[in-house]
């Protein structure tokens, strides 16, 4: 069966097109470091004094941490250091920073599948999160597991994939699998018209593999959305601390 390339962008964008109607609606929550960030601050009642077991900027032995106040719930003093870390043309916009990946990937679902209505799919053996994200979100899961090497079987995943199917997972490097897939059967999913939902690349090990990241994809495709995480390679589980890159209308959503 041979997929034909996406035609010409629709006048919608993706998140029009994907994203539940409700969300689509909603007003956000202001926090109130979105209005203020310096200064003499009252208007979040936060203790200006800071916690006494730590020492900050208000006690002896400053650390710098400012414990005592809320941070920007945008960070992007972070957000630009680490896309100049990952490169490819990435900015703030780009990025989501969440709770681990696992935060990425639960609010993926509820900002694009109805709930008993809309479908992912993912390629077994592969991260058990998804399943339980899909559980919690009442998301039915359409599988179609890897070949005997462990690549992805493409024509079966387009085959499977139905209407109501708003995500695509592809684990890579695969957990528990440790196999890489190829950016160019990734980017075979991306530009097929058989599928219009959006490729999650879940790339927690990719700083393990030498076949390069997902992360090249984006400026040429609006429905990839990268999923990374601070807690392998750098060594850092404790501080669980999750990014996801993609499209910043997809971005700004999950913001």
């Amino acid at each position: 069966m041979g997929d034909e390339q996406k035609a010409e962008p629709q006048s919608q964008s993706i998140v029009e097109r994907l994203a539940r109607p409700n969300i689509l609606a909603l007003n956000p929550y202001r926090c109130a470091r979105d209005d203020y960030d310096r200064g003499i601050l009252l208007d979040a009642n936060e203790n200006a004094l800071g916690p006494t077991s730590v020492p900050t900027s208000c006690l002896p032995d400053d650390n710098s941490m400012v414990l005592e106040r809320y941070p920007c719930p945008y960070q992007i003093p972070l957000k630009t250091l680490y896309s100049k870390y990952r490169g490819c043309g990435l900015a703030p916009s780009n990025i989501f920073v969440g709770v681990g990946s696992d935060e990425a990937i639960d609010l993926l679902m509820r900002i694009f599948c109805t709930p008993g209505k809309d479908t992912i799919l993912t390629t077994p053996p592969t991260y058990g999160m998804y399943k339980v994200c899909a559980a919690v979100n009442d998301v039915r899961i359409l599988a179609v597991p890897l070949s005997p090497d462990f690549d992805l079987r493409m024509e079966p995943m387009l085959e499977a994939v139905e209407e109501s199917t708003k995500l695509l997972f592809i684990c890579s490097p695969g957990n528990p699998t440790a196999k890489a897939i190829p950016l160019k059967d990734v980017e075979r999913i991306c530009s097929s018209n058989l599928y219009n939902g959006i490729v999650v690349v879940d790339e927690a090990y990719v700083d393990f593999s030498k076949k390069g990241s997902a992360v090249e994809l984006i400026s040429k495709y609006e429905n990839v959305v990268v999923l990374q995480t601070l807690s392998k390679a750098f060594g850092l589980a404790g501080i669980r601390m999750g990014f996801a890159i993609g499209n910043p209308e997809i971005i700004q959503l999950m913001n």
